[in-house]
């Protein structure tokens, strides 16, 4: 099975690299984990103390202070300045956690890392055999796209 900890920079979209350049990647994922599939707005603020009035007052800004900190939710506040932005679910259509898996049983046929069947490699990475194929379907055709 995969999991958080075999998600690189590569296999986030822009709106995980714009939260990660500024709270870190493991943040960024931990704000993903819990709250994949928001919307986010935090407030213009010009100071920790009033963010942290917020928080104690609006469960909004509250529960994601409990996740990822104050600190890391001030410097998102700064950053974003009133706008919302959204990320998807860690392991939704465009989440991280599905592009990392696809990177990987890629890297396992493109290398012959893997010796087994498709269904022994839909297995160790907890999806269908179907769904090996349809990544290995769509990579192929990008390749050939490609050239």
């Amino acid at each position: 099975m995969i999991g958080i900890t075999d998600i690189t920079e590569r296999d986030l979209n822009s709106s995980y690299k714009d939260v990660a350049k500024v709270i870190g990647l493991d943040t960024a994922l931990r704000l993903g984990k819990e709250f994949g599939g928001e919307n986010f707005y935090l407030p213009k603020v010009q100071d920790r103390k009033r963010l942290e009035e917020l928080a104690d007052t609006d469960a909004r800004y509250g529960d994601i202070v409990k996740v990822i900190g104050l600190d890391a939710t001030f410097k998102l506040a700064r950053e974003f300045r009133g706008e919302s932005f959204y990320l998807p679910k860690l392991d939704g259509n465009q989440g991280p956690l599905t592009r990392a898996r696809e990177r990987m049983i890629l890297s396992e046929v493109k290398t012959g890392t893997f010796r087994g069947s498709i269904v022994a490699l839909a297995r160790k990475y907890g999806i269908t055999s179907r769904g090996v194929q349809l990544i290995i379907k769509r990579a192929h055709i990008k390749m050939v796209a490609s050239q």
